[in-house]
């Protein structure tokens, strides 16, 4: 399932459930007015996000609309909180994830933690301090064939222009490691923790030195773009 936020007239941005190629969205107020209500209601909410889901991948969507990254509003940042530092060696300026999970319990075991994840996306910096979002925000399924045996999310990156011929440039796919379900553990050692947001640093920078107009995507387990593509942020050299 992979959704995204589309302007409305007035109030917040309206939910939508995007595609699995990217191409069309179907808004989902009946189910969700916004994103805060989804995340209220998840148990409940996320089994009927996910049949639509599935109705835009067989054609049986009765409400698609062609998708453009370019409709989706800004995923909101106020309620990243936590963030997972990278490790020595990263910067604030390398890839990040973002994570809204459910809550979890004192000590919790990898599997609770899991369970416990909601919805994914990825960017370049730190969110609400000039870091860039993915317009799109994907539940743990679309990430099958991405994590390591050790509870660990390894995803490949490109590099692309954002305007004139689509072509890669420089390293196709650097690779970006995120300690998830460690660093998820260890925070629950400390005592239960409430639903909410997290911010996760890679594990090295990975991402290359671009000017302003190139973007970065993420890609999924069958060489497709995830989350769609991630304005670029200029970074000098070290």
């Amino acid at each position: 399932m992979k959704l995204t936020r589309l302007p409305r007239p007035r109030g917040e941005p309206a939910l939508a459930v995007v595609s699995h190629d990217l191409s069309l969205c179907q808004p989902v107020e009946g189910i969700a007015r916004s994103l805060d209500a989804a995340l209220a209601d998840w148990a409940t909410v996320a089994p009927q996000l996910a049949e639509v889901g599935h109705a835009l991948e067989f054609g049986a969507a009765r409400h698609a609309w062609p998708f453009s990254e370019q409709m989706a509003q800004a995923w909101p940042v106020a309620g990243i909180e936590r963030m997972c530092a990278p490790p020595e060696g990263g910067t604030a300026a390398d890839l990040t994830l973002v994570v809204w999970a459910g809550a979890l319990p004192c000590r919790a075991t990898p599997d609770a933690i899991r369970s416990a994840l909601w919805l994914l996306t990825f960017g370049v910096g730190v969110p609400g301090q000039g870091g860039t979002l993915a317009p799109v925000a994907v539940s743990p399924d679309e990430l099958e064939g991405v994590w390591t045996a050790d509870g660990r999310l390894q995803v490949s990156i490109r590099c692309r222009p954002a305007e004139g011929p689509d072509r890669v440039t420089g390293r196709e796919h650097p690779q970006g490691c995120f300690e998830v379900i460690n660093a998820l553990g260890e925070a629950s050692r400390a005592g239960p923790q409430p639903p909410g947001v997290w911010c996760f640093g890679a594990q090295a920078p990975v991402v290359p030195v671009r000017p302003a107009g190139y973007r970065l995507e993420i890609v999924d387990a069958r060489g497709g773009n995830l989350c769609g593509r991630i304005p670029g942020v200029r970074t000098s050299p070290s």
